[in-house]
């Protein structure tokens, strides 16, 4: 929980007539909404990526302040998302010298958080009109997630992570081909038989309708198959093929090889003449 964490743009101002006027942020402002430079918002309980949820209260010199969309009208929910990142809301509470929130006030602040994390995690909704009038979807009361909805993630993660695996191994085989002298070790050599292995399991399970064993193998797929191709001595010979060898070199060798060159043609000229 921050104190204070004043805002890195500074919001526009609309005058309205005969209806009270605001600060806003246009679509092109969000992606810089966060304040990282004063914002405190790094984990220090893990390395792993995070996601962020932020509620944000505008200080008294920029209430009431809101977003707008596409359009330039204001937005009903007043939040966004910043992709791979997190969600913000901005809530403008009523102006004293504390912010206080209630229970019920926190209740449709949660529910647009909640919106935002089945989105960021990728869980689409599964109500389609041509169901309509013949299934009815349950919201999930509780989890957030339905069963129906979580079976289709695992699904869809699995076939992502597979297609990633596949067109990991064929760009690292490309590599190979393309520079001859590449030395491959024979740790990545292992890495990338373990992962057409985790592979050829995760097709095994999905025959088996064992979706969450196909999700874990694709994923140890997917991550060997990164470290593979990833490895200090794969990369190295990515910034340094033959061509910058010969750049490097060469400047070396010519000034020392023309000497040379001039002696030797001088030798077999004075041998012609004897």
């Amino acid at each position: 929980i921050q104190n204070y964490a004043p805002l890195s743009l500074t919001p526009k101002y609309k005058e309205r007539i005969g209806k009270p006027n605001y600060y806003y942020f246009e679509p092109q402002h969000l992606p810089h909404f966060v304040n990282s430079a004063e914002w405190n918002l790094a984990s220090t309980s893990t390395s792993s990526p995070s996601i962020h949820f932020i509620l944000y209260s505008p200080s008294q010199e920029e209430f009431p302040l809101r977003i707008h969309d596409t359009q330039g009208q204001p937005l009903l929910t007043n939040a966004f998302l910043i992709p791979r990142w997190g969600g913000i809301m901005i809530k403008n509470a009523k102006l004293s010298t504390e912010y206080k929130f209630t229970k019920s006030e926190l209740q449709p602040i949660l529910k647009t958080f909640l919106s935002q994390l089945r989105s960021l995690i990728g869980v689409k909704d599964l109500k389609s009109r041509k169901f309509e009038g013949l299934v009815s979807f349950e919201a999930a009361k509780k989890s957030g997630i339905t069963l129906l909805e979580k079976d289709n993630l695992i699904r869809t993660r699995t076939l992502e992570n597979a297609g990633n695996t596949i067109s990991t191994l064929k760009s690292l085989g490309q590599l190979v081909d393309e520079i001859p002298n590449m030395v491959v070790q024979e740790h990545i050599n292992l890495k990338v038989r373990t992962s057409l292995g985790h592979l050829e399991a995760a097709r095994e399970c999905l025959e088996k309708e064992d979706f969450m064993g196909a999700l874990e193998h694709s994923i140890e797929a997917v991550e060997l198959a990164e470290k593979a191709f990833f490895d200090p001595t794969m990369v190295s010979m990515l910034y340094f093929p033959d061509e910058h060898k010969y750049a490097i070199y060469m400047p070396l060798f010519v000034p020392t090889s023309v000497p040379l060159i001039a002696a030797l043609i001088k030798e077999i000229k004075k041998l012609k003449k004897q």
